[in-house]
């Protein structure tokens, strides 16, 4: 989303989840959907962790999301404790999983 609030037929949109819910549920309708294919969150096991959160995203896609024929949730997090796996896959029931062997996650050769 630009500065002036335009998405210029975005395919992703990248932005916080309270100004996500204003600009789609405002009568101005700021983010024009049809172009949407894709929708960023990282840090997933913090916004999981948030009721509010949940509930917010949860009606957001009933309203919206769901109803577009090419849309996909990327979820990001370093780590993804039980209660938020079991969360993400009853937001996402057909959630797909990339991990990476927790031998790869060590980073030492960086100074």
């Amino acid at each position: 989303m630009t500065n002036t609030g335009e998405t210029n037929k975005a395919h992703i949109v990248v932005t916080t989840l309270s100004s996500l819910e204003k600009s789609l549920t405002d009568h101005q309708k700021v983010i024009d959907l049809k172009s949407l294919r894709c929708l960023v969150i990282d840090e997933v096991d913090l916004f999981f962790e948030s009721e509010h959160n949940y509930l917010m995203l949860n009606d957001l896609n009933n309203k919206f999301f769901s109803k577009l024929p090419k849309f996909q949730w990327v979820l990001f997090s370093a780590t993804y404790p039980p209660e938020i796996i079991d969360a993400i896959y009853q937001f996402c029931k057909k959630a797909a999983s990339i991990a990476l062997i927790k031998k790869n996650l060590q980073l030492d050769h960086i100074q």
